[in-house]
């Protein structure tokens, strides 16, 4: 899987969509700050006709204005499994079409939307339209299988029709369904978004990672300052002797 970071990348990829690259089955566009509401444009047209990829990846991107677009893109492609879709600052309303896409969609396994400004409703609503009668997955298998990931949990509920058993181990078969989801509303304390905490954990461990450079950088140099002491010393001995 190639990771794209830069515009100047974005031609390349599109071009390899539409020529169904046989190589190009997963798209990693992960926190790809550079992707404008015009690049995801192109990039969910192109994937309209692909019959090659099968994973995408947007995670941290902006979808705010580009959501229309992705479920556009789902409802015509049949192909992609999977789709990251996690701390992109997603809300109930830009995910109403998702749903509705959602109902008819086949094939698609996972779909990660943990770090969203979810409700429980829309979290329910996506769920549902996962296994209703007329999705491909519920012609596939009699089983519908959900994970949810709550806010601030690392606990995997795994729903398998009926039954919750909060100690199952995840399953991305081709016969099941899987949701990652996360209803992150702010509250009056808390109103920063996903993407702001993500940056904020970003500075920190970045912050963090520069000052054990620093320290490094301060014992290199006194080891070498230790060694030009030495050197001068046993020069000065030296000489003496001489």
């Amino acid at each position: 899987m190639t990771y794209y970071n830069s515009e100047a990348q974005l031609p390349t990829l599109i071009s390899k969509i539409k020529s169904n690259s046989p190589e190009l089955v997963e798209i990693d566009l992960g926190y790809a700050q550079w992707l404008t509401e015009s690049h995801l444009s192109q990039l969910m047209e192109a994937l309209k006709k692909s019959t090659v990829v099968k994973k995408v990846n947007l995670t941290g991107t902006n979808l705010v204005k580009s959501m229309k677009d992705v479920a556009e893109m789902l409802r015509s492609n049949e192909v992609i499994q999977s789709l990251g879709l996690a701390f992109c600052d997603l809300e109930d309303e830009n995910c109403v079409q998702l749903v509705e896409v959602l109902k008819n969609r086949k094939n698609l396994i996972k779909i990660d939307t943990m770090g969203n400004m979810l409700s429980e409703s829309m979290t329910n609503k996506l769920e549902t339209a996962s296994s209703t009668p007329g999705s491909g997955n519920s012609v596939l298998n009699t089983s519908v299988s959900l994970q949810i990931i709550p806010p601030q949990s690392t606990k995997v509920l795994h729903k398998t029709n009926s039954s919750i058993d909060a100690s199952s181990p995840a399953s991305f078969s081709q016969n099941s369904r899987s949701f990652t989801t996360g209803a992150l509303s702010p509250t009056s304390k808390d109103k920063t978004s996903p993407r702001e905490n993500l940056k904020n954990l970003k500075k920190s461990e970045l912050l963090k990672r520069l000052i054990e450079l620093e320290n490094l950088a301060l014992q290199q140099q006194k080891t070498i300052d230790e060694i030009k002491t030495d050197k001068k010393t046993k020069s000065l001995l030296s000489k003496k002797k001489k």
